[in-house]
């Protein structure tokens, strides 16, 4: 179960999928259509889909149609009869586009849809809803999209992959660390994205939830008590401060497999400013259900009292089997003066005696792995991040500092970084 702050069973079983569906709107065929044909049309999606539910999911998604048709001055009401409106022949593409829309923001609700159908038909004579049958029977299936549907393409194919993505098994990875050792880069680096606050201070004050998208579709979806489907990274960070947040966004990482994940961010463990943090992180670490425990270690700290209490707790309470361990922050060694090899015989020598008979260990360094991914993705355009960017890439290619110790064959520029282990493994413990 995901605690978050769900009260309503049906709402907390939904949101897992609803709030991570990618929607990809800046193509859609309703775009170059009259001011006058979007209002109508956006009146016909609003009116099917509210017949049937007003979640704030379903809101949300309205919300990025009304934009992307450029209503913001129009007043749309309520109108029975606006469905009629496609019935004349030369809209009957019109009636498809629409079809589609409705089932993309039902996608997980097949019965919300059957009924929004049924409250179409009413308006429609029985060779035009045998025509949106034949077109649900082409959504549905994995045929190729007929010439007759080409306009449909980019849309059936966004619906095909939504439903796939919902089919796979949701992986769930907690991760969790004392303050400062690279938590929140780390999460950045696996979703290659600034979607975690990264500060020397505690950060995280609460248990956030970060699910992957189907495909990339450019938009970040935050809910608290309020969902908005395109958040800009601003106030992204200004929402982190006050309470638990679901995010959603496509996760980038050197695999074309896109499994369905979830990760959940908690606060350090160790915060002298706020003790509330430790009980929060260790009653989630307890009831939770996750599948992975990911628990990041600063290299340049290890054997501090704090980590070691931490350690010793999660050895306790944890299921072994279940954790696996992030020494980070080797990027900032010094080979005259450190020794990654000697530094990773120790930690593990550590885990064992704490009873890991064969812990799972990886060296990274997330903040190389995280600027190398927006580099790759999108540029750096800090002229800071640029430099240390290219500083570590040419520290991380000399042997002593290497961190792909696995020799992890992948075309990524972050392989020396160590992440691409990680990755490599967590996916190969995807549930099948």
């Amino acid at each position: 179960m995901l605690l978050g702050y769900y009260e309503d069973d049906r709402e907390r079983k939904t949101m897992n999928f609803e709030n991570s569906t990618a929607l990809d709107l800046d193509n859609h065929p309703m775009l170059h259509c009259k001011s006058r044909t979007k209002e109508k049309y956006f009146q016909s999606l609003s009116l099917l889909v509210n017949h049937v539910t007003r979640t704030k999911y379903a809101q949300g998604i309205l919300e990025q149609y009304w934009k992307i048709l450029g209503l913001s001055d129009s007043v749309i009401t309520e109108n029975q009869e606006v469905l009629g409106y496609w019935n004349v022949l030369w809209r009957k593409k019109m009636r498809f586009i629409l079809l589609c829309d409705l089932y993309l923001i039902l996608i997980t609700q097949k019965s919300d849809f059957g009924q929004a159908m049924s409250k179409w038909r009413e308006k429609l004579n029985k060779k035009q809803f045998d025509q949106l049958s034949e077109v649900i029977q082409i959504i549905e299936s994995n045929k190729e999209v007929e010439e007759k549907f080409s306009y449909l393409k980019e849309q059936i194919l966004q619906i095909r992959k939504n439903i796939e993505f919902q089919k796979k098994p949701l992986r769930t990875i907690f991760i969790t660390a004392t303050m400062s050792a690279g938590k929140s880069t780390l999460i950045n680096a696996l979703i290659g994205k600034p979607l975690m606050n990264i500060s020397q201070v505690a950060c995280t004050s609460h248990i956030n939830y970060l699910f992957n998208k189907p495909f990339e579709d450019d938009k970040i979806a935050v809910e608290t008590d309020n969902l908005d489907f395109d958040i800009s990274l601003t106030n992204l960070k200004a929402a982190e401060r006050d309470k638990s947040l679901i995010i959603s966004s496509y996760f980038r990482k050197s695999s074309k497999k896109n499994s369905r994940l979830c990760i959940i961010d908690s606060p350090g463990v160790n915060s002298a400013t706020n003790r509330d943090h430790q009980k929060i992180t260790k009653r989630a670490l307890l009831e939770e259900d996750y599948d992975e425990v990911i628990c990041v270690l600063d290299a340049t700290n290890l054997g501090v009292e704090d980590a070691q209490n931490h350690l010793l707790w999660l050895s306790k309470n944890v299921p072994k089997d279940k954790v696996v361990f992030v020494v980070n922050k080797f990027d900032r060694f010094n080979q005259n003066e450190d020794s990654i090899p000697e530094s990773l015989e120790q930690v593990i020598k550590d885990l064992i005696e704490l009873g890991y008979k064969n812990p799972k260990v990886f060296p990274i360094s997330a903040y190389y792995a995280f600027l190398a991914k927006q580099n790759e993705y999108e540029g750096l355009s800090d002229e800071d991040d640029k430099d240390e960017y290219y500083r570590l890439t040419k520290k991380l290619k000399k042997e002593s500092y290497n961190l792909n110790f696995d020799k992890v064959e992948v075309n990524a520029s972050y392989a020396n970084s160590g992440l691409t282990a990680l990755e490599k493994y967590l996916e190969n413990r995807e549930i099948l």
